[in-house]
């Protein structure tokens, strides 16, 4: 007698249980993202976080640096690396983060308001709820357990780092793409699909192109690491021949 292997799908009451949750968890997420950041909601437009910094703040490096990107992929794609700083020394936009990922996925942004500093605290004010859902979608996909991957959706997308030390660091506030790539690499893997294999590629760029921090090492990174390595092993040979 033949087993089925049919899988019971959901009945409606349970799918609208289940995305009642989803957008439960959203909500909730937006909440605390607005609740934790309502120092910032007052000035959106013309105020930034305080940092202590001896010369100067990096909130409003970030805003100039998003400013800048926009401006100059607008105007002078291939210039962009020069920017208005530093002269007369060239491509001095990688004196820092460049930021190019976030500038490109903020440019509705900026064709809705010409206010940078608006810009930048809406990033900065919906950061934390994004590095929520980002991680609820892959928490879910692993476990199939809401509650699980709303314990690790809060964890990830809230703690308390993402409103003291990367309140100014608007790359390390954009964390969404780790959990996006792990999720869209396990889909390609498990389905054998190119989309969502191509769909990871662009996620892992779109990173790389974000901030240097959660970049994926360079080839010359691996060069220096194995020259270093190596240097390391012929020095400690040399002493073990003494």
């Amino acid at each position: 007698m033949l087993l089925s292997t049919a899988v019971r799908s959901p009945s409606p009451e349970g799918s609208r249980r289940r995305w009642a949750w989803h957008l439960g968890a959203a909500l909730l997420f937006a909440a605390l993202a607005v609740g934790g950041q309502r120092g910032l909601v007052a000035g959106l437009g013309d105020h930034v976080f305080f940092q202590e910094l001896p010369a100067g703040n990096d909130c409003l490096l970030h805003v100039w640096t998003l400013a800048w990107d926009q401006h100059a992929l607008a105007t002078d794609p291939a210039g962009v690396l020069d920017a208005n700083i530093f002269y007369p020394y060239p491509r001095t936009l990688l004196y820092s983060d460049h930021l190019l990922g976030l500038a490109v996925l903020l440019v509705p942004f900026r064709l809705a308001t010409a206010n940078p500093v608006l810009i930048h605290n809406l990033v900065t004010l919906a950061a934390p709820a994004l590095d929520a859902l980002a991680l609820y979608a892959l928490a879910l996909t692993l476990t199939g357990e809401p509650g699980a991957a709303l314990l690790g959706a809060l964890l990830y997308g809230f703690a308390p780092l993402r409103f003291t030390a990367d309140r100014c660091q608007i790359q390390m506030l954009a964390a969404w793409w780790l959990p996006l790539l792990f999720l869209l690499a396990r889909r390609a893997i498990a389905h054998d699909r190119v989309r969502d294999g191509l769909l990871a590629g662009i996620v892992l760029a779109l990173q790389g192109l974000t901030g240097i921090w959660r970049s994926p090492p360079s080839p010359s990174s691996f060069r220096s690491g194995s020259r270093t390595a190596g240097s390391r092993r012929a020095s400690a040979s040399r002493a073990r021949s003494r």
